[in-house]
């Protein structure tokens, strides 16, 4: 057994960047979270598609009201499959790995219609490229206790994943308390990447499609 267990956490958005395929590749254990709020431009709904030098956003026209959480937000009227569908065609169809890989991400979003829901799209996606990629961290959705702080929240989960680290991402400097962790012998580390190339802004899938099984090379040691 590995004597040191890393734990991490990051919202269940929807095809997200490389980073946070990158953390989840240095963790044992990882936590989907949507409980957060619901807000105009968050990623749990949209992403920059292609390049970082020529890109565009894919969004998921959603469904909610003001003080939502993101696991309340539904698929919205509006939703058109076939568009979606089109525009990551025209994206990444002559790419490299656009024939090995595009045929589930694809299937994803004819399953879902109005009234579904935004979390269970997302984490379908998540777990395809995750095996896509070839990570074998174990990952589970997280809920809240409403009379715990996010820090305590976060620490809770590490000491029930059996960690013995949590991973943040570089931003819980600002917002981190460390205290929680460290009351139940739980390191705190900052997640940092150096990523090259074309792809450091963009949706994983582009990675995936120009890079495959290679797609760990986008960083720099």
């Amino acid at each position: 057994m590995k004597e040191n267990l890393i734990y991490a956490a990051h919202q269940t958005n929807f095809l997200p960047y490389v980073g946070f395929w990158l953390k989840m590749d240095e963790a044992d254990s990882f936590g989907l979270m949507s409980h957060n709020q619901f807000s105009k431009g968050n990623l749990a709904n949209r992403v920059l598609i292609g390049d970082d030098n020529k890109n565009s956003w894919l969004t998921i026209p959603v469904s909610v009201s003001m003080g939502d959480k993101i696991s309340e937000a539904r698929i919205a009227r509006n939703f058109k499959p076939n568009k979606i569908k089109n525009t990551l065609y025209h994206t990444y169809s002559k790419t490299k790995y656009w024939p090995n890989y595009s045929g589930e991400i694809i299937d994803c979003f004819d399953s879902i219609g109005e009234g579904s829901s935004l979390v269970d799209l997302n984490t379908s996606l998540i777990k395809i490229i995750k095996k896509f990629l070839e990570i074998e961290t174990t990952i589970k959705i997280v809920n809240p206790d409403k009379n715990m702080s996010a820090s305590e929240n976060l620490a809770m989960w590490a000491s029930d994943s059996q960690a013995t680290m949590y991973l943040s991402g570089a931003g819980g400097k600002n917002y981190l308390n460390e205290a929680p962790f460290l009351d139940l012998d739980i390191s705190v580390d900052y997640f940092s990447h150096n990523i090259t190339g074309q792809f450091s802004t963009v949706s994983i899938v582009s990675c995936l499609m120009n890079m495959g099984k290679d797609w760990r090379k986008v960083t720099q040691k």
